[in-house]
């Protein structure tokens, strides 16, 4: 029960970018932020991926799961996006790494209410 829109191509081109982003990362490790650059194309895939797969099925309850699963990858988009300009402008928090992971706290309460 698959079905192939114009719809569809955007969030496949997305999840794939991402991924080959991701993939291709993984020699600049050692640069200024790296790491979280890998951490935001994993979270961008983790978001583009369920959004095709949705845009391919036609049942609700998969839908409805595909979305779901969406979440997590939305929830942490910007929590990667934060620490990755924080390590690649080689600010140091304050507070260390405490701020980072209250700030991880929201996508998880937002993925747990979900």
């Amino acid at each position: 029960m698959f079905q192939l829109t114009i719809w569809s191509l955007p969030p496949l081109a997305a999840a794939l970018l991402s991924l080959v982003a991701f993939w291709r990362a993984r020699s600049r490790t050692l640069v200024p932020g790296g790491h979280a650059l890998r951490f935001l194309f994993l979270s961008l895939f983790c978001w583009a991926a369920p959004q095709a797969i949705d845009t391919f099925l036609v049942t609700e309850q998969s839908k409805v799961l595909a979305n779901q699963l969406s979440y997590i990858g939305i929830a942490l988009t910007p929590v990667a996006w934060f620490q990755f300009a924080l390590t690649y402008s080689q600010r140091v928090l304050k507070t260390g790494h405490t701020a980072l992971n209250l700030a991880s706290l929201i996508p998880f309460i937002t993925v747990a209410l979900v």
